[in-house]
């Protein structure tokens, strides 16, 4: 099971959430590897183009950011496959 959803009232409060859980703890995958999170990352993986301007990662993706806790699930999850880097042949 997945975890829970995350709902806050803005997108400073996911930032911070992000900052906290991604940024400052130590996340490892069940073969040892240390996944590290850069904060300029976060606007990339939870912001969307605005669709009614086109304009590139202008608005918080609520459906990313309430799914934010599944990051960390997915890398300390014992049953999922590991992958380094972008080649779906270097599993770990």
């Amino acid at each position: 099971m997945p975890p829970d959803f995350v709902e806050y009232e803005d997108a400073q409060s996911y930032f911070e959430h992000y900052k906290s859980t991604y940024c400052r703890e130590t996340i490892t995958t069940t073969e040892g590897v240390r996944v590290y999170f850069k904060q300029d990352k976060f606007w990339h993986a939870f912001y969307e183009a605005d669709p009614k301007t086109g304009r590139k990662k202008q608005t918080i993706s609520e459906g990313r950011a309430k799914r934010i806790n599944w990051i960390k699930a997915a890398i300390e999850s014992a049953s999922a496959e590991h992958y380094k880097g972008y080649h779906e042949n270097q599993a770990l």
